[in-house]
């Protein structure tokens, strides 16, 4: 991602199975369906660089370095019923 996409990214804090988080939302869609029924909205994949603590080396302030890594996110597939 290049850093002017990235600054207007809002970080929140959430906590999730007790755990402290810093999320960001990457993407939303509005769904405006075409038709009634059930539905099937497709997985969606996004590959995203994370900066993760190493768990070995520190920096000269005594914290863990950071180091970057590649992941892909990905969704399920979720079904939906318009009425």
């Amino acid at each position: 991602m290049n850093d002017s996409k990235r600054d207007n990214l809002k970080i929140v804090k959430e906590a999730y199975k007790g755990e402290d988080y810093r999320t960001v939302v990457f993407k939303e869609v509005i769904l405006n369906p075409n038709k009634k029924g059930n539905l099937v909205l497709p997985e969606y994949a996004l590959n995203v660089q994370v900066s993760i603590p190493s768990k070995t080396e520190k920096n000269a302030f005594g914290r863990f370095k950071m180091q970057k890594q590649d992941i892909t996110i990905t969704t399920d597939k979720i079904k939906i019923t318009v009425k």
